[in-house]
């Protein structure tokens, strides 16, 4: 997979995912990039077909989301890692 891809990809951007291999998976969302809200990862997801989030973030942790009945959960960092590696 390409550098840039894979960052893309692990930020879940829209059009960065194969949707053939997120279509019924959980997927891991990276919170790398502000710019990218969790509602729009949920909704890239969505589309995709996936059947849940794990949204990886220190910030916003506190604040609340609602995914509706998307299955979705939000861990830190470090517990991110450890998925990742």
């Amino acid at each position: 997979m390409h550098n840039n891809c894979s960052l893309n990809c692990r930020n879940c951007y829209p059009g960065s995912l194969d949707y053939n291999k997120v279509s019924g998976k959980i997927v891991v969302c990276v919170d790398n990039d502000p710019n990218i809200s969790r509602k729009t990862k949920k909704l890239v997801l969505q589309d995709a077909r996936a059947m849940g989030m794990i949204f990886v973030s220190e910030d916003n942790r506190d604040v609340s989301f609602d995914a509706g009945a998307f299955p979705f959960t939000e861990i830190g960092n470090l517990e991110g890692h450890q998925i990742l590696q």
